[in-house]
């Protein structure tokens, strides 16, 4: 097929890739806020500074846990279709 384009290629594999890049994208952003708030010495009075903390243990745990979910979600969209390509068409 011309422009790399893939038929065999799952559409939920590609909709988990996008959407666990978008939310590790977003993790990420409030986690490097959350950590320049508690940089400019968030108060701990109201509970700021424990919210700050969870809030990057969280974007830690979706990029040791969830994240690596999504790539391999991409890298089976891309490479898991070669096998259906394979099979001929009177296979499908």
């Amino acid at each position: 097929m011309s422009g790399g384009q893939r038929p065999g290629t799952p559409l939920p594999l590609i909709v988990g890739l996008t959407g666990g890049i978008a939310s590790g994208w977003l993790m990420a952003k409030s986690a490097q806020k959350a950590a320049a708030r508690l940089g400019d010495g968030a108060d701990g009075a109201d509970g700021e500074e424990r919210f700050l903390q969870r809030k990057i243990a969280t974007a830690r745990f979706y990029m040791d846990n969830l994240l690596p979910r999504a790539i391999a979600s991409g890298n089976t969209a891309i490479r898991g279709s070669a096998s259906v390509l394979a099979s001929g068409e009177e296979m499908l």
